[in-house]
């Protein structure tokens, strides 16, 4: 009985090998089937592109014999009898009509009022309006309308008889007139003029550059300088300069010989300097002012001292000397009092570099022999005249009302004033 299991269990193993076994050549035999299938789409499609190719070329080789052959075949044509020649005819076909300019570009100029310094920049602008938006404004008989337009009462009051002349025999060029306008109103002298000024001009000591140049242009320009060379603008350039602008320029090395390079140089440097005296005066030390303090009201030095070797920088300075109008009068001041005198009165003392408690001219308040005046009481002010003689009387002077109990001022209380 176990021999028989066993032998049937030998049995089905074998069967379901045999069946693998099957089944493997099955698949195997499948593969093999695809790939000679794909294998012989390829060759058949290598086959029929080859033969593409073959007719392609062949077709070529027709092709090109069919030429060569035409190329070696001589053309001949039959000949008609020439025509008698006749007389030649230039026919110029019509220009096609320029597309009209609907929309006017630039702004209309400001209406000239008749004065001569703004004529030039007037027709400049007027002659650049014309010439780029003219279409659009209409004909040549438009634009002269239209500069006739342009102008105030009395420019048109002066060019109406020209204008109406014009319309009249149909003389409407509108740069005739301009040109008109021109002999009115443009200076003939004007480039000469300019000339005068530009070689006389020159830039301020504490002038900024930027602020000079637009000057110096506006006289070239007039001085129809434009066409110059480049040596001559820069030598009128250099002339102008201040002492600063010079001192500078002399440590400058390999400056451009062209006039515009040139200027650009120079505006460098200008702007250098501002940038360096804006610099020094906010690095200068604050000192706070005194008030009431001027020139007039620092102690001259004693006259009995000896006199100081004068330095080469040093400004020469000499005492006022009193007249001797004021030194009779000084005599008869002596011991009395000054009359008080109100702060607009003060400044108009400093102002005018007078002597800050008599009033006179020639007088320091160092040397005036009246007394410093009383501070009046705030019921009872002190009036000034404000017309003065020259040298003013001495009652006109002196504080009749002198009391030596009431609160005198002291110098240095009189200069805070």
């Amino acid at each position: 009985m176990a021999t028989n299991d066993s032998a049937d269990a030998g049995g089905q193993g074998n069967n379901q090998l045999a069946q693998l076994m099957q089944l493997l050549s099955t698949q195997l035999g499948t593969i093999q089937t695809g790939q000679l299938e794909q294998a012989q789409r390829f060759a058949e499609m290598e086959a029929r592109q080859a033969q593409e190719r073959e007719t392609t070329q062949a077709h070529i080789k027709a092709l090109q014999e069919t030429i060569a052959s035409l190329q070696a075949t001589p053309t001949t044509t039959p000949q008609s009898p020439t025509p008698p020649a006749l007389p030649a005819v230039t026919v110029t076909p019509p220009s096609p009509p320029g597309r009209p300019k609907k929309k006017a570009t630039l702004p209309d100029p400001p209406r000239f009022d008749g004065t001569r310094k703004k004529f030039r920049t007037w027709k400049q602008e007027m002659e650049s309006k014309l010439e780029t938006d003219g279409p659009a404004i209409g004909t040549e008989r438009d634009q002269f309308a239209y500069i006739f337009a342009r102008l105030t009462d009395v420019p048109q009051a002066m060019s109406a008889a020209y204008y109406d002349h014009s319309k009249k025999t149909g003389a409407t060029d509108p740069l005739e007139f301009l040109s008109y306008l021109s002999s009115c109103y443009l200076d003939p002298n004007l480039s000469q003029k300019a000339l005068v000024r530009l070689g006389s001009m020159t830039q301020g000591d504490k002038e900024p550059f930027a602020s000079f140049l637009p000057k110096f242009e506006k006289e070239l320009a007039d001085a129809d300088g434009a066409g110059w060379t480049a040596a001559v603008k820069i030598s009128y350039l250099k002339k102008a300069l201040n002492g600063e602008m010079r001192r500078e320029l002399k440590g400058q090395l390999n400056m451009p010989t062209e006039y515009h390079p040139y200027v650009r140089a120079l505006q460098d440097l200008g702007a250098n300097l501002d940038e360096f005296r804006g610099f020094s005066q906010r690095h200068t030390p604050w000192r706070p002012a005194q008030k009431g303090t001027q020139e007039r009201t620092e102690t001259p030095p004693p006259r009995n001292s000896f006199p100081r070797s004068p330095s080469p920088d040093a400004m020469d300075w000499e005492p006022t000397k009193i007249s001797k109008a004021v030194q009779r009068q000084n005599k008869e001041l002596a011991g009395k009092r000054a009359k008080w005198a109100d702060e607009k009165e003060m400044a108009s003392r400093r102002k005018e570099k007078r002597c800050l408690r008599c009033g006179r001219d020639g007088c320091w308040i160092t040397e005036c022999p009246l007394l410093p005046p009383r501070r009046p009481d705030s019921r009872a002010q002190a009036q000034v005249k404000k017309s003065r003689p020259k040298l003013p009387k001495v009652e006109d002077l002196v504080d009749t009302d002198d009391d030596s109990s009431a609160q005198t001022e002291t110098d240095e209380e009189e200069l805070k004033e």
